[in-house]
């Protein structure tokens, strides 16, 4: 016949509100049959043993069933020192059918999470791509001209910000009694969001491209997730997968985040920006690939 399943008491007021529980078993009149859960308490929520001869008070201990369908509480010690049973017997029935319970439920948290995450990765991978691919497809009209792609550079290192220098006339800086290397300033005239999504090199490549290989591997990772696989894992090898899990679940956000990041540079109005790049010294290539930008999103 199998077993009820072992319990995690999290509060003393879960296995009192049992209809069955009892304090002060007497222990010589009532016989212990099995263990039903087991509990582990802070020092402040200690209590004590529910049995009649004992009442030490404890953190750790178990809630117990006798012959006759009573349930009580005891500590860790008290099932070898006043039941006249073979407690260590009970006692490992018990934690085998713990392990089982663990196991099982490791089990099943593992491919719920497994299968969700492959969805999620499958959602993100399409829309990360196409936004990958728009990046790039900005990002290699800009290679076209060193002198943009300096730009660009610059563009990135101050993020997002498109800065000319300025100077103050000479009438104003005599009103101002301004030295004249304190007459000249920057001036922000754009911002362009999103620009993390690129970063100089020796060429420019969007960083989606690296977030589309981790997410490769990531899934990776959760296909070798298997039922047999993680059946008979140790806990510490159990510790180990959850882990890999885990770092599944940064890898997607970071995917996310990306995404999310890239939309806000892809936007129309957000790419016209980018015709504000400063070039030292223009030639037609640059105005026309500048130009571009600025009529990115219009009906003429």
């Amino acid at each position: 016949m199998a077993l009820d399943p072992p319990i995690r008491f999290r509060s003393a007021d879960e296995f009192r509100s049992r209809s069955a529980w009892r304090d002060r078993v007497d222990p010589a009149k009532h016989r212990l049959k099995r263990i039903i859960g087991d509990y582990s308490f802070s020092r402040e929520n200690e209590l004590p043993c529910g049995l009649l001869g004992c009442r030490t008070p404890h953190q750790n201990g178990y809630v117990v069933e006798t012959e006759d369908g009573l349930e009580t509480h005891i500590g860790n010690h008290c099932g070898r020192r006043y039941f006249g049973v073979n407690w260590g017997e009970i006692q490992s029935v018990y934690n085998h059918a713990t392990e089982e319970q663990n196991r099982q439920e490791f089990l099943d948290s593992t491919l719920r999470k497994r299968d969700d995450l492959l969805r999620r990765i499958d959602d993100i991978s399409g829309q990360l791509s196409k936004a990958t691919d728009a990046v790039r497809e900005v990002l290699e009209r800009f290679n076209r001209e060193p002198m943009l792609i300096m730009a660009v550079e610059r563009l990135v290192q101050d993020r997002g910000a498109i800065q000319v220098e300025r100077e103050i006339d000479a009438d104003m800086a005599g009103a101002m009694n301004l030295r004249e290397r304190d007459r000249r300033y920057m001036e922000t005239i754009a911002r362009v969001a999103g620009t993390e999504v690129i970063f100089p090199a020796n060429k420019l490549h969007p960083k989606g491209e690296q977030h589309r290989s981790s997410l490769l591997n990531a899934e990776a990772t959760l296909r070798g997730l298997s039922a047999t696989s993680l059946r008979d894992l140790t806990p510490r090898q159990q510790k180990e997968r959850v882990k890999a899990v885990e770092l599944v679940e940064s890898t997607i956000v970071e995917a996310q985040n990306h995404l999310h990041v890239s939309r806000q540079f892809l936007n129309p109005s957000n790419l016209r920006s980018l015709a504000k790049l400063q070039v030292k010294r223009p030639n037609s290539r640059t105005e026309r690939i500048l130009h571009h930008f600025a009529q990115i999103g219009s009906d003429t």
